[in-house]
């Protein structure tokens, strides 16, 4: 049925019957013995001086991939450079550098006072390193940095007798969970502020992330809101960017309050009154 491989095999199968003649360089030949000689099952051997010979079809290549299948891959093929892509045994590793994902823990540092858990999920340096493992990409043959490195991230620093409130923090979330408002007000330095934030993520609003909102139109101050699941009940952190300095307000059972309809108070909405002071730190 396979003709081809026929007359490939039945050539191999005279070289190795025919006597002694004048030599005659062929170099397929030559790596047809070498493979046999190399302890290689015939069958790959073949399959190897069959495309070497010029007959590499798709039924061929259909064959000889099935029929190699479950053959354990040799150290080495004997073929001409001593690598066959095709069987990754006869190849040194570093012919075949694949990417890998692994995951790798974001660095710990120590715990920010005064946020539910300690935590901040915007903020990686505020929590454990259980909450934080990230897929990353490495190479088997990728050389070892020899230099330093940098996690990008810097440890906060809290700046001696500054802290900020939060005043009369509400949310209001739509029956159809699409949005939320946010409403509340900054005091820092002085000055109270008052911020509106609307969130329309279209769905999941009651637990959506959201970072480096105005706290209003043209305001110095960069809102963000992470929510976490776990440990339940379920917190979010509020934070509050002024440049280089940085407060985190933890949100407790933000999804706990009953959810009612006369006064309206769909699931995510609530009142949770006033949060802080809180530290300030800079970076």
């Amino acid at each position: 049925m396979y003709n081809k491989l026929t007359i490939a095999l039945a050539m191999a199968s005279a070289v190795s019957a025919a006597p002694a003649l004048a030599p005659r360089q062929d170099p397929c030949q030559d790596a047809y013995k070498a493979c046999i000689a190399a302890g290689t099952p015939e069958v790959a051997c073949s399959c190897t001086l069959t495309a070497c010979l010029g007959e590499d079809n798709a039924r061929n290549r259909e064959y000889c991939a099935t029929a190699t299948a479950n053959l354990p891959q040799p150290t080495s093929t004997g073929i001409p450079g001593g690598c066959n892509p095709a069987h990754p045994g006869s190849c040194p590793s570093s012919y075949f550098t694949y990417p890998t994902a692994s995951a790798s823990a974001a660095p710990s540092f120590t715990s920010i006072p005064g946020i539910p858990g300690g935590c901040n999920p915007a903020h990686p340096g505020s929590c454990p390193s259980s909450y934080f493992t990230y897929p990353t990409v490495s190479a088997t043959a990728a050389p070892a940095p020899t230099g330093g490195s940098s996690s990008g991230y810097t440890d906060p620093k809290p700046v001696e007798g500054k802290t900020w409130t939060i005043k009369d923090l509400t949310r209001y979330c739509g029956e159809d969970n699409s949005g939320c408002d946010y409403n509340f007000k900054i005091e820092a330095d002085g000055v109270t502020e008052a911020c509106t934030v609307i969130r329309m993520p279209g769905s999941n609003a009651a637990t959506e992330s959201w970072s480096n909102q105005p706290c209003t139109s043209g305001s110095k101050y960069q809102i963000s809101w992470g929510y976490v699941a776990e440990p339940a009940p379920a917190f979010a952190v509020l934070s509050v960017v002024d440049g280089k300095e940085i407060a985190w307000f933890g949100v407790s059972n933000v999804n706990g309050q009953p959810v009612t309809t006369a006064p309206s108070n769909p699931f995510g909405s609530g009142q949770f009154g006033n949060l802080g002071p809180e530290q300030v730190y800079t970076y």
